[in-house]
């Protein structure tokens, strides 16, 4: 194998492949598989859970394979000159020589018949739509995936196709995060998928706010393309809770909040509040709510959101680590605060068909 290839086009698809390459156990996996043919340069990086696959232009002399270290062949194209091309020469003991300008690498290789074997994608995608959708959809939800590897069907975002709406749900049990796409051109198609926390990770590097993503689903696999890009990850077994019989109907105190204003005063007042005691305490009252925070052994903060409101008053508490990250993942201006009471979930949301569903915390 013997190849020119721009050097901004060469560090651009190693960032895009280099997370998945964790050599644990198997040497092979902190490589990547590189195949060059027809002008066209293929990166492959597996973990065997996750596969990122891309494909970029290239000149290609003599076509052929090779896996090399990723980690290291990225660092080293990192610190090249930046305008100039990268040329990669295979040798026939599988030492491969990389050079650009005045820098030169030898890299020793390992057998490509040692990669594993990477799942084919072919026939006609389950659906398409834009990548923009599909990724303000994992940026609304993801954060409230489960962390508990003894919950492993709730470490990831459920999926959910039914007809003409892709629903995206994640929940740890304290909170719950849910947006949907509709008139989603999924007509006659109803399936659910768990995507793994790890692979939602990596997805959200990779989409962008143009163009359309495609999804295959093979065997417990999703494949997805995005450009010259798949994204391929086994799914996550079993079945996902029934997540409509946790959302709170009747919540009659719906009250609008500046969104930048209230996410600042949250980060403030969380100052005060620590690991064993992260909480901050809302009292909402005429026209403003109070947000409060007070440790014993390290002090107090308080602050004031503005608001229309005139209704009874509520005392609720917060982890404000869950408000921030709800705050964080939306855009709009104005959203909005949904109560019956200080003891019963919350809702934050925005007006279209973003939400999320909040339990508060036992007033002390």
């Amino acid at each position: 194998m013997k190849i020119n290839i721009d050097r901004e086009k060469l560090l651009t698809a190693l960032k895009t492949v280099q997370p998945v390459a964790k050599e644990g156990l198997l040497a092979i996996l902190g490589n990547a598989l590189f195949v060059a043919e027809s002008n066209k340069l293929t990166i492959t990086a597996t973990n065997l859970d996750l596969t990122i696959k891309t494909t970029i232009d290239c000149e290609v002399e003599q076509a052929g394979a090779i896996t090399l270290p990723i980690k290291r062949l990225n660092n080293m194209v990192k610190e090249m000159v930046k305008g100039n091309n990268v040329s990669i020469e295979v040798k026939e003991d599988d030492s491969v020589l990389i050079c650009s300008r005045s820098s030169k690498f030898k890299l020793l290789g390992l057998p490509v018949k040692d990669f594993p074997p990477i799942q084919e994608v072919d026939g006609d995608p389950l659906f398409t739509i834009q990548q923009k959708q599909l990724k303000v959809l994992l940026y609304h939800t993801s954060y409230a995936a489960s962390k508990d590897e003894t919950r492993r069907v709730l470490q990831g975002n459920l999926l959910s196709i039914d007809n003409n709406e892709i629903t995206s749900v994640a929940t740890d049990g304290r909170r719950l995060s849910l947006d949907k796409i509709c008139d989603a051109g999924t007509e006659d198609k109803k399936i659910d998928m768990i995507i793994p926390s790890f692979t939602v990770t990596e997805l959200k590097k990779v989409l962008t706010d143009d163009g359309d993503i495609s999804v295959w689903i093979i065997k417990n696999n999703v494949a997805l393309k995005i450009g010259d890009t798949f994204v391929i990850s086994k799914l996550v077994d079993g079945v996902y809770p029934n997540y409509r019989q946790v959302i709170p109907n009747g919540l009659d105190k719906v009250i609008s909040v500046n969104r930048e204003n209230a996410l600042s005063v949250f980060k403030r007042v969380s100052i005060i509040s620590d690991g064993d005691n992260n909480s901050v305490k809302l009292t909402i009252g005429k026209n403003e709510i109070l947000v409060h925070s007070s440790v014993a052994q390290i002090g107090e903060a308080k602050d004031i959101i503005p608001i229309a409101y005139t209704g009874e008053e509520i005392t609720v508490s917060f982890n404000p680590d869950y408000i921030i990250e709800i705050l964080e993942s939306m855009k709009e201006e104005e959203v909005f605060f949904c109560f019956d009471n200080g003891n019963s979930p919350c809702i934050i949301r925005n007006m279209s068909n973003f939400m999320c569903v909040v339990i508060p915390l036992r007033l002390q």
